[in-house]
């Protein structure tokens, strides 16, 4: 009895050793073909979604692109707004130099008039100044005469 115990315990151990095995085996069956499923759809998505990767890498390289663009338009932008002070004091200036410009303009009409002014009396001062060696020559006679006389008359 005890050799039929041991030979019930060692056919119980084989079979389930035995079934072991074969769940290990269908294990392994269903592993390698769900692999095989895994790599095939795998395969088939990297085929049917490389495009729209390849669409979607050039769409954000356009970004990029236009991202940058619009980082210079903005610094442009940002450098035109840091001079419109300087153009709203270019207008006070440009003010500044035209009243300048006209207060400059009036002095020289001015000096323009006084020298019109002199050009104009010129003969007059030239035909007195041609007069002053007359003037002076007949006040040298006029005193050298009176001299004359006055010598003449004390002599008397």
């Amino acid at each position: 009895m005890q050799y039929f115990g041991i030979l019930l315990i060692s056919c119980i151990f084989v079979n389930q050793t035995s079934g072991t095995a074969g769940t290990a085996g269908e294990s392994r069956e269903k592993s390698e073909e769900l692999l095989e499923r895994a790599k095939r759809a795998h395969q088939k998505a990297e085929e049917e979604l490389r495009p729209q990767l390849d669409d979607a890498q050039a769409g954000v390289a356009d970004v990029q692109q236009l991202n940058q663009h619009a980082d210079r338009t903005d610094t442009e932008i940002n450098r035109l707004l840091e001079y419109i002070p300087q153009a709203s004091n270019l207008e006070v200036q440009t003010r500044e130099a035209m009243r300048s410009s006209v207060e400059a303009d009036q002095a020289a009409q001015n000096a323009l008039s006084g020298i019109q002014d002199m050009v104009a009396q010129l003969p007059t001062y030239l035909d007195d100044a041609r007069q002053i060696p007359k003037d002076v020559d007949d006040t040298s006679k006029k005193i050298a005469s009176s001299t004359a006389h006055g010598k003449k008359s004390l002599l008397f």
